[in-house]
């Protein structure tokens, strides 16, 4: 997955969230969190599916 997002310059997405203003880190947040959730099996989508940015995480801190 680091790799996939790193090819498309998304990866900094999952450790930082995009200013309110920043509409196109917005966009590009909302596309990261999209291929996030599209590339994980579907038993795992639970833990994904209702984040609002590419960085949260519903399963706690790392």
């Amino acid at each position: 997955m680091e790799l996939y997002l790193v090819h498309d310059y998304l990866w900094e997405y999952t450790m930082v969230s995009p200013q309110e203003k920043d509409t196109q880190g917005i966009k590009r947040d909302q596309r990261t969190r999209a291929k996030i959730c599209l590339m994980v099996k579907p038993q795992c989508l639970v833990h994904v599916r209702k984040a609002k940015t590419a960085k949260e995480r519903k399963y706690g801190k790392l």
